[in-house]
């Protein structure tokens, strides 16, 4: 369903001397949802964002307005809470975009997100990769498939950053222990890598996984080197927080891995453009 809109940071890099302390007193005076943020950003200061899921093929666009409402609300308190000293902006991630083309771009159309982010979670007529028991399925062919239609997202392009390349992985490999030889669909991931780089769209380093049995980020540096090889300028990072505590959680692996693929900077956006930092 359209998960519950989820509090997720963008990129860090504070430089306000007395946040910590104020980020101390708002965790103490705020309650709910925006207290939550506020202890989320004790852990990762800088800029923020605040982003609702929306899995587009399965939603109708009443439940997807209610939600964005919500979102655009809490996003608003925050920024009234830190008195506008830390950037707080609203963005989506979209699952499952060209499921439901239509329904995508008519939520475009309807809020001005700073960042939207496009994935994609499960493959037409199946659930999503985190419900599916993959014993005696053959990996195989999800995973064609599966790459297929992220080379359809890309073409469609609708979107600012691709989110979590490999996120099949997560389960098939690390809750299900089948080794997957990524080599197999070296030519469509080159594809889709190329696509991002031409359309001048961002490629995410998801820290997700770090916390997960799999144990490494999506994609792993080998692709993040040919994003760079193949002309993508645009990084931006995730840690995949699905809780508070876990905001920021890797990015000191993401800032390291992006350095070493030839990344001079990351991506935070707004009003959907891209505000390049230097990586320190």
């Amino acid at each position: 369903m359209l998960a519950a809109c989820r509090l997720m940071e963008r990129e860090l890099n504070c430089r306000e001397p007395d946040l910590a302390e104020l980020l101390e007193e708002l965790t103490q005076q705020s309650s709910g949802v925006i207290r939550s943020f506020f202890a989320g950003c004790r852990r990762a200061m800088g800029e923020l964002g605040s982003r609702s899921f929306a899995s587009i093929w399965r939603e109708n666009l009443s439940q997807a307005d209610l939600c964005l409402r919500n979102s655009f609300m809490e996003t608003g308190k925050a920024r009234q809470a830190f008195d506008y000293r830390l950037v707080v902006m609203n963005g989506i991630e979209m699952g499952q975009a060209i499921q439901n083309k239509e329904k995508a771009q008519e939520i475009l159309r309807r809020y001005r997100f700073d960042f939207v982010l496009g994935s994609l979670h499960c493959i037409r007529g199946m659930d999503d990769f985190a419900y599916i028991d993959f014993s005696d399925l053959d990996v195989d062919v999800i995973l064609t498939r599966y790459f297929e239609e992220i080379l359809e997202l890309c073409q469609w392009g609708q979107f600012d950053s691709l989110a979590h390349l490999t996120y099949p992985l997560r389960y098939i490999t690390g809750q299900y222990h089948i080794p997957v030889d990524l080599s197999r669909y070296d030519s469509i991931i080159d594809e889709i890598l190329r696509t991002l780089a031409q359309k001048g769209l961002g490629l995410e380093i998801n820290t997700g996984g770090l916390r997960r049995e799999i144990g490494q980020t999506a994609p792993t540096l080998p692709y993040i080197k040919q994003f760079r090889q193949l002309g993508g300028e645009i990084l931006t990072f995730g840690s995949d927080a699905h809780r508070a505590q876990d905001l920021g959680a890797g990015l000191d692996v993401a800032i390291d891995m992006a350095k070493e693929a030839g990344f001079s900077h990351f991506a935070f956006y707004k009003k959907r453009e891209p505000r390049m930092l230097r990586l320190m």
